[in-house]
């Protein structure tokens, strides 16, 4: 029976940075304090597609962490990040993460 390594995570793509300009952002907080719920996904083409709540949950947790500044990662749960990697992460060297 074969089995699936451990994901890993990269600094290249995973992390991502808030735009230079947070007026959008606060846009889309504005909107959040206003929406509760889920609403649609709207596509170039005009396409509608609902979001799911746990999709429109996360969307919202994303948008409060950028609007403050913040980079945000989304990584999958059970994610195994090996002692170098935690340590790049965390801006430390890897004797701490020990």
């Amino acid at each position: 029976m074969a089995t699936t390594p451990p994901a890993t995570v990269s600094h290249g793509d995973d992390v991502v940075f808030p735009p230079a300009d947070l007026n959008q952002l606060l846009d889309l907080a504005s909107f959040f304090d206003r929406h509760t719920g889920p609403g649609l996904l709207l596509g170039p083409d005009g396409e509608r597609i609902p979001l799911p709540d746990e999709v429109y949950h996360v969307l919202r947790q994303v948008v409060d962490v950028m609007r403050q500044g913040k980079a945000t990662l989304i990584a999958p749960q059970g994610l195994l990040l090996t002692t170098q990697e935690a340590a790049d992460f965390l801006g430390v060297s890897r004797p701490h993460t020990g």
